[in-house]
C-alpha cells in the first residue's frame, strides 16, 4: 500500500457494464482510495447485472499475491425506486407488505439513508392505522433520525400540493399510530436516518370506524363508480368503484381523441370495493403530456366512462 499524499497512493473503482465508474455518493469518481493490509468496502448494486473493479497500486510494490474475495448480499425490495412522490408504491388495507430500509442504486451507492413513499386512497371517513415491524431504528440526536410523514393531496385549480397531516419520529422496532382520516389519496414517507438494513421490515395499513374499508367492510348492493380523485391531478388519480357480485373488469385509459394510452384492469374482480391509481404513464411507462384522458370502466355489461385532467 502507498500513503503518501506527494505520489500516486492506491486506490478502488468501480464500474457500471456501461464502463461509467461511481461513488458512495453516485459520483463518477474512484471508490475508496489508500487501502490498507486489511480492507473491507461494501458496496451497494441493487440491480443485477455485470459490474467490474479496478485496484490500482500507485508506487507500491510487492512480491507476495494478495487476495480478494466478494460475497453477496440479496436484498430484493419490490418496491424500489420509491423515493420521491411521483415513484410512490401503492398499499392496499388489510395486508401485510415488506420493504427494507435499503436505498436502490438510482438513490445512490450508499445504501443508508432510505426514502420510501407509499400512497393510498380512502374512499370514506375512517380512523387510519398504520403498523411498522421490524424497523432498525436511530436513537442518536447528533445524526439524522428516523421519521415517518403523512400527506394529504390537496387538488387546486391547475395544481396539486400535498399537506402535510402528521409527522413522528424515531420509529421504534414495533410503530403503531393511528388518526381519524378524509376521503382523499395519501402520501406515507418512511425516512431511514442513519440506520440500515439487510432484513425486511413489515408495514401494515388498516382503516376502521365511519366507513372503514378493511375492518368490518360489507359488500356493497349494487354497481357504482366514483368520480376519480383528485381531478385535476398530479402526479397520480384514483378511480374507486363497486361490484355486487364477480365480474370481469377492464379499466382502459384513452386520449381524448380516442387512442389507447394505458391498460389499468383487466381481470376477473371479486364483489367488494375497489380502486384503481393512475400514475400518468402509458402502456410503456412513459409519462404522457398534460391534458385530458378518459377512464373506461368495464364490469361485465356495465360500461362507464369518467374524464381525468393531467396537469403540469
Amino acid at each position: 500500500m502507498t500513503y503518501n499524499w506527494g505520489v500516486d497512493y492506491d486506490r478502488m473503482f468501480v464500474y457500471r457494464s456501461n464502463g461509467t465508474m461511481f461513488n458512495n455518493d453516485g459520483a463518477e469518481e474512484y471508490f475508496s482510495w489508500m487501502m490498507g493490509d486489511s480492507s473491507a468496502t461494501a458496496i451497494n448494486v441493487a440491480y443485477g447485472g455485470t459490474y467490474y473493479i479496478n485496484l490500482h497500486s500507485g508506487s507500491g510494490t510487492n512480491s507476495e499475491p494478495y487476495t480478494l474475495q466478494l460475497d453477496f448480499q440479496a436484498v430484493n425490495d419490490q418496491f424500489e425506486p420509491n423515493d420521491t412522490i411521483a415513484r410512490a408504491a401503492d398499499l392496499g388495507p388489510g395486508m401485510d407488505y415488506t420493504a427494507y430500509q435499503w436505498k436502490s442504486l438510482e438513490q445512490g451507492s450508499l445504501y443508508i439513508g432510505d426514502e420510501d413513499y407509499y400512497a393510498f386512497t380512502v374512499t370514506e371517513q375512517c380512523d387510519f392505522n398504520i403498523t411498522i415491524t421490524g424497523w432498525i431504528s436511530t436513537y442518536n440526536w447528533g445524526v439524522d433520525y428516523d421519521r415517518v410523514w403523512l400527506y394529504r393531496a390537496v387538488s387546486d385549480a391547475d395544481s396539486i400540493r400535498y399537506d402535510q397531516v402528521s409527522e413522528n419520529w424515531m420509529i421504534s422496532e414495533k410503530f403503531t399510530n393511528t388518526l381519524p382520516v378524509e376521503p382523499g389519496n395519501y402520501i406515507l414517507r418512511l425516512h431511514s436516518g442513519s440506520g440500515w438494513s439487510a432484513e425486511p421490515y413489515t408495514i401494515r395499513l388498516d382503516y376502521s370506524g365511519v366507513g372503514g374499508t378493511s375492518v368490518d367492510e360489507t359488500l356493497p348492493m349494487e354497481f357504482a363508480v366514483t368520480e376519480p380523485y383528485p381531478n385535476p391531478f398530479n402526479p397520480m388519480t384514483t378511480l374507486s368503484f363497486s361490484l355486487s357480485d364477480t365480474e370481469n373488469v377492464s379499466v382502459i385509459l384513452y386520449g381524448y381523441s380516442g387512442q389507447k394510452i394505458r391498460t389499468l384492469v383487466n381481470e376477473s374482480m371479486s364483489a367488494g370495493v375497489h380502486s384503481v391509481t393512475w400514475n400518468g404513464t402509458d402502456d410503456a411507462g412513459l409519462q404522457v403530456g398534460a391534458g385530458v384522458y378518459l377512464l373506461n370502466f368495464k364490469a361485465g355489461s356495465e360500461i362507464v366512462t369518467r374524464k381525468v385532467t393531467l396537469v403540469k
